[in-house]
C-alpha cells in the first residue's frame, strides 16, 4: 500500500514536471515578453520639443519626448551646424531627455538649420524626427518662428474719462464678498451714470458693469495658494472723475502638503467648445500647477506631464510661469513672479507656445508636457508654491479629470537641482486631494 502511494505521488510530481517544461517551451515561442504595441501604432516615436528662444551666444533647452515601450533609449542629436556642440548621443539611463547646448550665429542676421533627433530603443527600432529652427543675432529680440497672430481684442475693462470743472467725484458706499458674490454700492451727488469694474491683484479682470448697486461673481478658489486674503482693487467712473477703493476675500484654503504636487482647475464648470485649440487665450478653464515644500533641492521644473480625458486640449497663449497674472503672451510671460522669483531667476526657458501638443496616454486621456529651466536661479529646498498655469479647454460633454503622469519608459514628471543629471521625483502625484474634475455640459 505504501509502495503505490508513493509510485502515485512520483507520477503526480512528474506531471508537473512535464506540465511546467511544456508551459516554458509555449512561452518561449510565443515570445513573451513585452506586449506588443497596437496595431498602427509606431514602436518608438520621438517628438522634438524646441525652446521658446534661441539666439547666438546663448544657451538654449531642447527636449525630446519618447513615446515607447522598449526602454532604456539611446538618444542621439544633430543640430545642423547650429550649436556650439553639434552632436550628442546618450543613454537615457544615464541623462534626461534634456540638453542645453550654446547656439551659434555670430552674424547680424537670422540664421536658419535643421536639428535633427534619432531615437532607438532596447530591441533596435528607430524612430527620427526634425524640426527647422531659427537663431536669432547675439543681442536682438527674437524673431518669431511662424508669423504673429493677434489676439482677439476684449473690450476696454476702464471707461475713458472726460474731467469736468466742478463736477463731483463718485462715492463708493460698500464693497463686500459673501456667497461667492461682490457686492458693490456706489453713489454720485451730480446724478450721473456709473461704471464700475474691478480686478483681482494679479491684474486678472473681474468684469465691468453699469449701475449704482452691481455684482461680480468671485472665484473663491483664485488664490488658494496664498495663504492669506484676496485684494480686489475697485474703480468707479462717473464719465469725469474716478474713485478707487477695494475689498478682499479669504480664497478657499487648500493646504499644500509637504513633497505633493498640485493640479487645481480654477473653474469646476465650463461649456464644451467645437475646438479646444481655437479657445481665445483668457476663455478657457485655468488650471495652476502648484507645489508643497519640496523634499529636495529645487532649481528647475525638468518635466510636467499634465493629465485629462480625451476632448481636452490646451488652450494657445495661455501658459504663464509663476503666479497667475493675467497674462495671455503665446508662451511668454509678464515678468519672472513667484517661485521663480523666489529664486531669483534672470531669465526662463520653456516650450514655445505651438510645441505644446497633446499626446496620447492610458484610459482614453491625454497628457500635455510642460518644462521651465531658470537661469540664474540658486536652488532651495522646501520650495513651495505656484509653478506655472495655462488654460484647457473641452471638445465635448462629459467629466474631465486632471492629473500626472509620473513616468513610463523614461521620466514624465521630475524636477531638478543644480545638477541636471539628478532626477527628484515628488512622493505624492494623485492630485486626489484637492478639486481635480470639470463638468462640461
Amino acid at each position: 500500500m505504501n509502495m503505490r502511494l508513493g509510485r502515485g505521488r512520483g507520477m503526480t510530481d512528474m506531471a508537473r514536471l512535464l506540465c511546467s517544461l511544456l508551459l516554458l517551451v509555449l512561452l518561449s515561442a510565443c515570445g513573451a515578453s513585452s506586449p506588443p504595441p497596437q496595431q498602427g501604432v509606431p514602436l518608438v516615436e520621438a517628438i522634438i520639443v524646441p525652446p521658446n528662444t534661441l539666439r547666438g551666444g546663448s544657451e538654449a533647452v531642447w527636449r525630446v519626448n519618447i513615446n515607447g515601450y522598449n526602454g532604456p533609449f539611446i538618444i542621439h542629436w544633430d543640430f545642423g551646424g547650429g550649436a556650439v556642440v553639434n552632436d550628442h548621443e546618450f543613454s537615457e539611463e544615464l541623462s534626461p531627455n534634456l540638453l542645453k547646448v550654446g547656439m551659434l550665429n555670430s552674424s547680424d542676421a537670422v540664421k536658419e538649420y535643421t536639428v535633427t533627433v534619432s531615437v532607438t530603443d532596447k530591441v533596435g527600432e528607430t524612430d527620427t524626427s526634425s524640426f527647422r529652427y531659427r537663431v536669432d543675432p547675439p543681442g536682438e529680440d527674437p524673431d518669431p518662428v511662424d508669423p504673429p497672430v493677434d489676439p482677439p481684442v476684449d473690450p476696454p475693462v476702464d471707461p475713458p474719462v472726460d474731467p469736468e470743472p466742478g463736477n463731483h467725484a463718485p462715492v463708493i458706499d460698500s464693497a463686500v464678498v459673501s456667497d461667492g458674490l461682490l457686492r458693490v454700492s456706489a453713489s454720485d451727488e451730480d446724478g450721473d451714470d456709473l461704471t464700475v469694474t474691478v480686478r483681482d491683484e494679479f491684474g486678472s479682470a473681474l468684469g465691468l458693469k453699469t449701475g449704482e448697486e452691481t455684482e461680480f461673481p468671485v472665484n473663491l478658489l483664485s488664490g488658494f495658494w496664498l495663504q492669506r486674503d484676496m485684494q480686489l482693487s475697485i474703480r468707479v467712473s462717473d464719465g469725469h472723475d474716478i474713485t478707487e477703493g477695494s475689498a478682499s476675500y479669504t480664497p478657499e484654503q487648500i493646504t499644500l502638503a509637504q513633497d505633493t504636487l498640485y493640479a487645481v482647475p480654477l473653474a469646476q464648470n465650463a461649456a464644451a467648445v467645437r475646438d479646444p485649440r481655437d479657445v481665445p487665450a483668457g476663455h478657457g478653464v485655468r488650471v495652476v500647477v502648484a507645489t508643497g515644500a519640496t523634499r529636495l533641492p529645487f532649481q528647475a521644473l525638468a518635466a510636467i506631464a499634465v493629465t485629462c480625458e480625451d476632448g481636452s486640449d490646451y488652450v494657445p497663449g495661455s501658459f504663464d510661469a509663476g503666479v497667475p497674472d493675467g497674462s495671455s503672451d503665446a508662451g511668454g510671460l509678464s515678468g519672472i513672479d513667484g517661485v521663480w522669483q523666489e529664486l531669483g531667476a534672470t531669465d526662463l526657458q520653456f516650450p514655445a507656445d505651438n510645441a505644446i501638443i497633446r499626446r496620447d496616454y492610458a484610459g482614453s486621456r491625454g497628457a500635455l508636457d510642460f518644462f521651465i529651466i531658470p537661469e540664474g536661479a540658486t536652488e532651495q529646498q522646501g520650495l513651495r508654491g505656484v509653478l506655472f498655469s495655462f488654460e484647457l479647454a473641452f471638445g465635448a460633454p462629459g467629466e474631465y479629470r486632471i492629473g500626472f503622469q509620473p513616468a513610463d519608459t523614461v521620466s514624465r514628471t521630475y524636477y531638478q537641482d543644480h545638477d541636471s543629471a539628478n532626477q527628484f521625483f515628488w512622493g505624492d502625484v494623485t492630485n486626489g486631494t484637492v478639486p481635480n474634475t470639470v463638468s462640461v455640459e
